[in-house]
């Protein structure tokens, strides 16, 4: 079965399993749930991304990124060979208004790779994706089944600057990890059909930063709350960029050692 789940995941590109039944996720979901109504009546952006990173904030404090790390123990070694990890030090909290609510395109990530705002050690990488609230399947995330295995040299890029994004560097937006100059797939169907994420609160999706995912507009009436981080192979740690903006405490760093 351990065979199975690697040889899936290289196939096609992710994997979505469960979380134990005492997974720190359940808290989680707890805390956005007491503070989502907070962000219901938001219109302006910056202030809407002001009051998400202040939730944002306390995920980390409870021990997020320890807590499910743990969670992932077993499926982590298996994929990485390893049982410590080179962790993003910040969890992301993505929130995602109704598409209704005339926001901007960039609330959610366009469909990209990771290796088009980093260097390629990132293609070793695996994201994580959790499932918070209102996820469904008109409000997951996107992705491109088997698409890690497309070219980089075959994909044609677009790029925009904050005037399309509306993200400023160093604003709220780039603190929540939205990129203030993003890049657009123009071969998109040379690639292959976007769907979306099959996933349930309480599951986690792991996947290749190579896979293009984006983070999937938002059809329903209500926000959807999602949560996502990358794991490193410990023996790329030392490549990572120095300084990053968005984390957070006195690290500087953008990953640091986990041991699970």
């Amino acid at each position: 079965e351990e065979m199975d789940l690697l040889e899936k995941f290289l196939q096609n590109g992710y994997l979505i399993i469960d979380l134990p039944k005492k997974s720190i996720i359940y808290e989680i979901i707890k805390l956005v749930e007491k503070n989502k109504n907070s962000l219901n009546d938001v219109f302006e952006t910056s202030l809407f991304h002001q009051k998400l990173e202040k939730i944002q904030k306390s995920i980390n404090l409870m021990g997020a990124r320890e807590g499910l790390m743990k969670d992932m123990k077993f499926i982590l070694s298996l994929l990485l060979k390893d049982n410590s990890f080179a962790v993003q030090n910040v969890v992301y909290l993505r929130g995602v208004r109704p598409n209704n609510k005339k926001n901007i395109a960039v609330e959610y990530l366009p469909m990209h790779r990771e290796n088009f705002y980093c260097e390629s050690y990132i293609d070793n990488q695996i994201n994580v994706h959790f499932p918070v609230f209102n996820y469904n399947d008109l409000t997951a995330m996107t992705f491109i089944e088997k698409s890690h295995k497309f070219p980089d040299s075959k994909i044609i890029l677009r790029k925009e600057d904050s005037k399309y994004s509306g993200v400023e560097r160093f604003s709220k937006g780039h603190k929540l990890g939205l990129p203030y100059n993003p890049k657009i797939i123009k071969n998109i169907d040379e690639i292959g059909i976007p769907k979306r994420a099959n996933c349930i609160p309480g599951q986690v999706m792991l996947f290749s930063t190579k896979l293009i995912h984006g983070g999937g507009s938002n059809e329903s009436d209500e926000i959807r709350f999602s949560l996502d981080f990358g794991i490193l192979p410990i023996s790329l740690m030392n490549l990572q960029k120095k300084e990053h903006f968005a984390h957070y405490g006195n690290q500087n760093s953008h990953y640091s050692k986990l041991v699970v």
